[in-house]
């Protein structure tokens, strides 16, 4: 009795042994193939997705910021066209004598342009505005043009000093070339008027090599004159020189011709 009682007990051993071995078995090559395939698609399409994810958040946040800036770059026109109104507003009370033409035929009094007043006290509207804009939004397209129109009015009318120091912050906000050659002409005049030929000259020279070629004519006879006043008499003829071989029979190499055969 003991004898089949062995044998069944061996029998179970080596059905067990069997399956343990079975379950140990490796897996064979396609399932592993199969397995790797889908672990690296969910790998890779977690990764997509991540990618994805960030291009969308980047795409609104680059939308989110145009759109701010554009609000902000419209904003900024806005009040800049108010400041221009005050000063279309300031002027005719200024010189009421010129908003009272009403003939064009009627040959007005010598422009008040030039006059040497106090901008501040004849615009104080216009000239708070304008810095208001200057202040409120220094990046903006708006901001360039209050500095710009700030030292223009100081210029004509006859206060350079503080002229020159808003086409100094014109220059340094500046974006485009034209602007950046615009301001420097303008402190180039500011400083030439001050009687600082030098650093006007420097001014002069630093606008034309911005490369802005609709300024090139009127920026080399700036220089010219520039070395005319510090008496490098030689160089001046040589730029007056230039002028005409690079504006043949224009209104420029007309000027330069005068304007050397009086050195």
């Amino acid at each position: 009795m003991r004898k089949p009682q062995n044998m069944m007990s061996t029998g179970e051993n080596v059905s067990d042994s069997h399956l343990e071995r079975k379950a140990l078995k490796r897996p064979d090559s396609f399932t592993v193939a199969v397995s790797g395939f889908f672990a690296d698609l969910l790998q890779n399409t977690r990764g997509l997705i991540m990618i994805l994810g960030v291009m969308i958040a980047a795409g609104v946040a680059l939308s989110w910021y145009s759109n701010q800036r554009d609000t902000v770059s419209h904003q900024a026109m806005d009040i800049f066209y108010q400041a221009e109104k005050l000063l279309e507003q300031e002027s005719k009370k200024a010189f009421p004598q010129e908003a009272g033409a009403q003939d064009p035929s009627t040959k007005k009094s010598e422009s008040h342009a030039f006059l040497s007043i106090d901008v501040d006290s004849k615009f104080p509207q216009a000239i708070a505005k304008l810095r208001e804009v200057s202040d409120r939004f220094p990046k903006a397209r708006a901001g360039f043009e209050a500095r710009m129109q700030l030292g223009s009015l100081y210029f004509d009318h006859g206060q350079f000093e503080k002229a020159l120091g808003w086409f100094i912050k014109a220059e340094s906000s500046g974006s485009e070339k034209v602007d950046r050659a615009a301001a420097l002409s303008s402190l180039g005049y500011a400083q030439e008027s001050l009687g600082k030929p030098s650093e006007a000259l420097a001014s002069f020279q630093k606008a034309i090599s911005v490369g802005e070629v609709s300024m090139k004519g009127d920026l080399l006879l700036a220089i010219a004159r520039c070395y005319e006043s510090i008496h490098d008499l030689a160089k001046a003829r040589s730029i007056y020189d230039q002028v005409s071989k690079e504006f043949p029979g224009g209104d420029y190499s007309k000027t330069a011709e005068l304007l050397k055969s009086r050195i």
